[in-house]
């Protein structure tokens, strides 16, 4: 059985792998369902493509799953 994915603060750390897409947590929405996206991190930090002006809000990220096996 796969380990539980839970939310990592960017606070704690940032990913190890770069060059890659992640699952992001943007603080500050009333509905916490909006509040996901997916993110590119290169050069030590997350790229929103639709919504670059969101980046600074970023506070957590998580691998994205793996992808299912069919």
């Amino acid at each position: 059985m796969k380990e539980a994915m839970e939310w990592i603060s960017v606070k704690d750390r940032f990913p190890i792998k770069k060059s890659r897409a992640y699952l992001v947590y943007i603080g500050g929405y009333s509905d916490s369902s909006d509040a996901c996206e997916i993110a590119w991190f290169d050069d030590d930090k997350f790229l929103l493509n639709q919504y670059p002006e969101l980046e600074d809000g970023i506070t957590h990220w998580m691998p994205l799953p793996e992808p299912p096996n069919q």
